[in-house]
């Protein structure tokens, strides 16, 4: 005998975190509700699972309720560049492309600590945008809060230096940690930047004798957080 009180019990659990992490889904119909949450699968991913390999495309729409996945391409040399990082409460820009059109993409997305998620079938996302005007204003303007977010990095890349960018990097990564000391590698470095590994560590060594950090190996520790932010 199914134990239907369970089933309805982990359902509400379920909907609580989607609606902690994406309010706007908690104003949708209830009947286009209800036919979304039963057109979807729970899915649990360990860390570095490939999510997606060039080119897609996704035949599901994802929302995260737990972990992180980086999106990034790779070039002929072997060369990583990243694009951007999905946490719980975001929508990926490249799921929502691969969803809209039937160009291929070359991006991968990889799972970088173990992942919780919501996949709902391509066909109940689209049903869902004929029949609620929320739910269609809701990917539509988080697609466009990541247009602009991509935007600006884009713009970070091209005006700004490569020894700021990464000063800035660190700063976040260090504050993120909440400690003076983190585990990075140079090349885990390069491929947020989209350079090589050669170039990070000259990078960092200059910040070394600087007196801004000092390098071990396999991380990092923050010695002056003054010196690691002045550019002289």
């Amino acid at each position: 005998m199914i134990n239907t009180h369970s089933s309805r019990q982990k359902n509400n659990n379920i909907e609580d975190k989607i609606f902690n992490l994406y309010p706007e889904l908690s104003r949708v119909e209830k009947t286009c509700w209800f036919k979304l949450i039963n057109h979807c699968l729970e899915l649990n991913l360990p860390p570095q699972t490939i999510m997606q390999t060039t080119p897609g495309p996704y035949d599901h729409f994802l929302l995260t309720l737990e972990g992180q996945s980086r999106a990034y391409q790779i070039d002929k040399s072997g060369r990583e560049v990243t694009f951007y990082r999905n946490h719980p409460g975001d929508i990926c820009p490249n799921n929502l492309h691969s969803l809209f059109n039937t160009q291929k993409t070359k991006v991968y997305i990889n799972a970088e600590t173990a992942i919780h998620a919501l996949q709902i079938s391509a066909t109940a996302f689209h049903n869902a945008l004929q029949e609620s005007d929320v739910f269609r204003d809701f990917i539509f303007s988080r697609l466009t809060q990541s247009f602009v977010a991509m935007t600006v990095s884009a713009q970070e890349s091209v005006f700004h230096k490569l020894d700021l960018r990464l000063c800035n990097l660190l700063i976040n990564l260090f504050n993120k940690s909440k400690t003076n000391t983190i585990k990075v590698t140079h090349q885990s470095l390069a491929n947020e930047l989209g350079t090589t590994r050669e170039v990070i560590s000259r990078s960092l060594k200059a910040l070394e004798q600087k007196g801004g950090l000092k390098i071990t190996r396999g991380q990092l520790s923050l010695l002056s957080a003054t010196k690691l932010i002045d550019p002289k």
